[in-house]
């Protein structure tokens, strides 16, 4: 298993070009997503990628595609309290 900017951030070649171009300032565009923005249900999905309990619709996903076109989200009851205060899983995938 290996995790890496990718996981997360997905595809990451037009960063490379971006960041790799003459004349790129930090602070220019840098081609990768900005996980600090997304909203609650943004970020959970970002997560579930790895941490969820799914079934595979069909195969190819890539980080940043849309996770339900390719995976059945499953919500298990997980005993009592399945879930933190803050909303993520307490037993993963």
């Amino acid at each position: 298993m290996q995790i890496n900017c990718e996981s997360c951030h997905g595809p990451g070649r037009r960063h490379v070009e971006l960041t790799s171009a003459e004349g790129y300032r930090p602070g220019d565009a840098s081609g990768m997503e900005t996980l600090a923005y997304l909203d609650k249900d943004e970020s959970l999905r970002v997560c579930f990628q790895c941490h969820g309990l799914k079934d595979v619709l069909k195969p190819g996903y890539l980080p940043g595609e849309p996770l339900e076109a390719y995976y059945a989200l499953k919500y298990p009851v997980l005993g009592d309290r399945p879930y933190t205060l803050d909303g993520r899983v307490r037993t993963f995938a």
